[in-house]
């Protein structure tokens, strides 16, 4: 409702759904062009909200634009960003999600993040997993953040088995359960 609206009539607010008096300070408080109100969302506010954010294959396109940005010129990319750009070409969501995760296993495991927000090769040593703490964080990172897109219905479950199996827990030389048992973390699926 634009404001001057408001104000010439009598601090009523006409909202698309309802009629409703707001203070003219609250009148006056919102933007110029719109006074905004508790009231509930119609579906197709939502719709066009939904409509305007960025889908999964424009999410999966910043992440790799970003992690680039973050390579200095001598450090080659992680080799799955090949599978993560023919993902982004097919347009199949649930192997974009699984392609994003497999790029973000290898960012988070296979670099650090230097004082100047640069990534740069990791310090940690995979070799001594049980002793270094650096390789406990990591791992522990990556893995809870896989768990944490399962449950929100964003990965599956074979596809996040299959990577944790392949990309995190072999790193070290376990298989899932031993990987759960190592980081003190209850089986999800």
């Amino acid at each position: 409702v634009p404001l001057v609206t408001a104000l010439e009539s009598a601090r009523l607010v006409i909202h698309p759904l309802a009629v409703v008096r707001v203070p003219l300070v609250t009148a006056l408080a919102h933007s110029a062009r719109f006074a905004v109100h508790p009231l509930p969302v119609r579906f197709a506010d939502v719709r066009a909200k939904a409509e305007d954010a960025p889908g999964t294959a424009e999410m999966a396109t910043a992440a790799i634009d970003q992690l680039l940005r973050m390579l200095p010129d001598d450090t080659d990319p992680p080799a799955t960003l090949l599978p993560l750009k023919s993902a982004i070409s097919d347009g199949d969501d649930p192997a974009i999600i699984a392609a994003l995760y497999a790029v973000m296993i290898d960012q988070t495991l296979d670099f650090d993040v230097s004082d100047e927000g640069m990534l740069v090769q990791t310090v940690a040593d995979y070799s001594k997993y049980e002793s270094d703490p650096a390789v406990r964080e990591k791992m522990s990172y990556i893995y809870s953040y896989g768990i944490t897109m399962y449950q929100r219905g964003m990965i599956g479950e074979q596809p996040l088995k299959d990577l944790v199996e392949s990309k995190i827990a072999s790193r070290v030389g376990l298989d899932g359960a031993g990987l759960d048992q190592w980081l003190s973390v209850p089986a999800v699926v």
